[in-house]
């Protein structure tokens, strides 16, 4: 057993040491505990812990054994009803014109890790923030034409979204 001590002198709660075969719950108990050793010690910062996040989100990932789909879909508002004076919901619709692709210069992607989908969404996004700044504007605006945006979605890439048209609530 090996004893975190934090930088003030004080001890808190000892971690079980990784060994080579390690299950999943271990390796998570080990992370969860560096994360409250950096918080208890007050070295607890945004970068650190997204980072003991992002480690325990990539294990779970790849002991379900998910995939991510990253495509570019355009984005709009639609009219819902007239309750409440009206109301509008958004939608989006899978892009399938090359150009499209070509312009932002990277194609629809699968990921065995949501970490590794969002590096992809990133690579889209400077493509596409070019692509709107040139020809469209915001989707609350009535002039709006829609708006290019890259999206994850958990095992398979969906043609448009929502799946129904959402109901007044």
């Amino acid at each position: 057993m090996n004893e975190l001590v934090c930088a003030t002198g004080a001890r808190v709660s000892s971690v079980k040491v990784l060994e080579s075969h390690q299950t999943l719950d271990t390796v998570l108990a080990v992370l969860r505990a560096a994360g409250e050793h950096l918080n208890d010690c007050g070295q607890y910062d945004f970068e650190s812990m997204q980072v003991l996040s992002d480690l325990c989100e990539l294990i779970e990932d790849e002991a379900e054994g998910k995939t991510f789909w990253v495509g570019v879909y355009l984005e709009d508002r639609a009219y819902g009803g007239r309750e409440e004076g009206g109301w509008w919901y958004e939608y989006g619709v899978l892009q399938t014109a090359r150009w499209v692709y070509e312009e932002c210069g990277v194609f629809p992607s699968c990921h065995p890790t949501r970490a590794a989908a969002r590096i992809a969404r990133d690579a889209f996004e400077a493509g596409l923030n070019r692509l709107n700044s040139e020809r469209r504007s915001d989707i609350g605006s009535v002039l709006s034409e829609g708006r290019f945006v890259a999206v994850i979605f958990e095992n398979e890439l969906v043609q448009s979204y929502p799946t129904k048209k959402p109901h007044y609530e």
